[in-house]
């Protein structure tokens, strides 16, 4: 979200960060004229994130991006918005977009594929394992 403090309310696409954003597949929006409280949830996301970037040292950009991704994660797992009826961004999506959190048993591999080669591996192992030390108790004796 940004304001740019202009009557116009649909990003032009002449910017260069509108042409950014639609690059990366981003929506831009811009405020709501006389909406200062959507202004200061951006700027209070952003200084959330400004924080976690300025209070760690990071190795790596890998190690920022898997940071910002568990930050994601937790704010909207976690974090309820006063604008969504103060639950949490997930909560809101499941009310709304119910269908996205079905989960379907068949397209996942389960004991039936892989669980059961890994059991008569090892149970041919492990027998196999058994009668040879069955074999050694008894010929000992």
């Amino acid at each position: 979200m940004s304001n740019e403090g202009t009557l116009e309310r649909e990003p032009t696409g002449k910017h260069l960060f509108d042409q950014e954003c639609a690059e990366h597949s981003i929506e831009h929006r811009l405020i709501k004229p006389r909406k200062p409280q959507t202004n200061g949830m951006a700027e209070r996301f952003n200084g959330r994130i400004k924080e976690i970037i300025q209070q760690t040292r990071f190795e790596s950009a890998q190690q920022l991006e898997e940071t910002l991704i568990r930050y994601l994660d937790i704010y909207n797992s976690n974090i309820p918005q006063g604008n969504l009826g103060h639950v949490t961004s997930m909560e809101a999506w499941r009310k709304t977009h119910p269908d996205l959190f079905e989960k379907s048993e068949s397209n996942h591999p389960g004991l039936d594929s892989y669980g059961n080669l890994f059991w008569e591996r090892n149970s041919s192992t492990a027998s196999s394992s058994r009668a040879s030390s069955t074999g050694k108790a008894n010929s000992s004796r």
